[in-house]
């Protein structure tokens, strides 16, 4: 749960962990078969990595290859190429909601994040903002969208009782490519989204439209992850409704955790409800400062609710560590904490829960 993975960050170091030459390793790197950080250009490059990313490409290429070579001999192997991970059967495309009915916990820093982990994990990534303050908009875009937005998809919606991809692709925007051309799709939104969203009560079954939106490009997609608003309104139960599974977001404080416990309630309503089960599938606890007494109070309630309320896994409560301004920092350059480049080694290790949780994504799908 507290992760102190040492980053690797000199070819001879990675080479070194991984089995192979630098010369492999360099290829390994400069394919995104091994996902890292970078820092300078050309000659002077330096690459950023982990334990959690390397064991996690082994295991990718074992299974890629399909033959006997397993955990760091996979490495030597000779038929290698950024090809034969992209061969790999995807599964599917899965919709993640990140959810807690109180602000100011995280919800959009985990939804870029976490985009940005899968997306540097090789998978084709949709982020859904539906929240009318367009923060993951602002975070990745830093421009606004109005009349461009998800906004006019609903309009569309209204106006015609259907929705079909045409409809939907227009309003699909990319985000900048990183230096192994990864990048993260995005349905932008817009701060009349909330009054938008009243009209739509007054069609049939609203907590099932934006579904029916996702399931226009679904399949162009591996996951679709769902920013959502701070309040239990129409945008929350219809982010709730489209889920296969929904992730909990939280800080360790006492105005957290209580709306924790209300979302889950909240959850469990609309699954009553609804002719639909949504998975409540982890919890990720954010800006923790480990050895304060009365956050450590409150992140014992979380594991109570996480282990005898839901049920789940360890696995599945991932905490991301305290970071000084790094969060605050990141989110004003618009970029994923792995992406710092002021301060590489930091960006990496407060990224790591967010690319453990969606590596489990990954390797957890049907």
């Amino acid at each position: 749960m507290f992760d102190n993975s040492h980053v690797y960050n000199t070819l001879h170091e990675i080479a070194q962990a991984v089995g192979v030459n630098t010369k492999k390793v360099s290829f390994l790197l400069n394919e995104g078969i091994i996902p890292s950080s970078t820092k300078g250009e050309n000659k002077h490059r330096r690459y950023y990595t982990n334990d959690v990313f390397i064991e996690f490409a082994a295991r990718r290429l074992s299974l890629a290859l399909n033959e006997e070579p397993s955990g760091m001999k996979v490495f030597s192997h000779k038929n290698i190429s950024k090809e034969v991970l992209n061969g790999l059967n995807r599964g599917g495309c899965e919709v993640v909601t990140i959810i807690n009915q109180k602000g100011g916990v995280g919800k959009t820093t985990t939804t870029v994040n976490l985009a940005t982990a899968l997306s540097k994990l090789g998978q084709r990534v949709l982020i859904l903002d539906m929240d009318n303050q367009s923060q993951s908009t602002f975070y990745l875009m830093d421009e606004e969208y109005n009349n461009k937005s998800i906004l006019n998809i609903f309009k569309k919606y209204a106006d015609e009782q259907s929705i079909e991809k045409k409809d939907v692709s227009p309003f699909i925007v990319s985000s900048k490519k990183d230096f192994f051309g990864n990048s993260v799709d995005l349905i932008p939104s817009e701060i009349r989204l909330a009054r938008t969203l009243e009209f739509m009560r007054m069609l049939t079954s609203p907590e099932k439209i934006l579904d029916k939106i996702i399931a226009t490009v679904r399949e162009d997609y591996d996951f679709i992850i769902i920013d959502t608003p701070p309040s239990a309104n129409l945008s929350l139960s219809m982010s709730v409704y489209a889920a296969d599974k929904a992730l909990l977001v939280t800080k360790a404080d006492k105005f957290s955790v209580t709306p924790l416990k209300a979302t889950i309630e909240e959850i469990d309503i609309l699954n009553r409800n609804v002719d639909k089960h949504i998975q409540i599938d982890g919890i990720i606890v954010n800006n923790f400062r480990q050895g304060e007494t009365l956050q450590q109070k409150f992140m014992d309630d979380i594991i109570e609710i996480h282990i005898e309320r839901l049920d789940l896994p360890s696995s599945q409560l991932l905490v991301v560590k305290y970071a000084g301004s790094l969060m605050d920092s990141v989110q004003n350059d618009g970029i994923a904490a792995i992406e710092y480049k002021k301060y590489p080694k930091e960006g990496i290790r407060v990224s790591v829960p967010f690319y453990e949780y969606a590596i489990s994504l990954i390797e957890r799908k049907k």
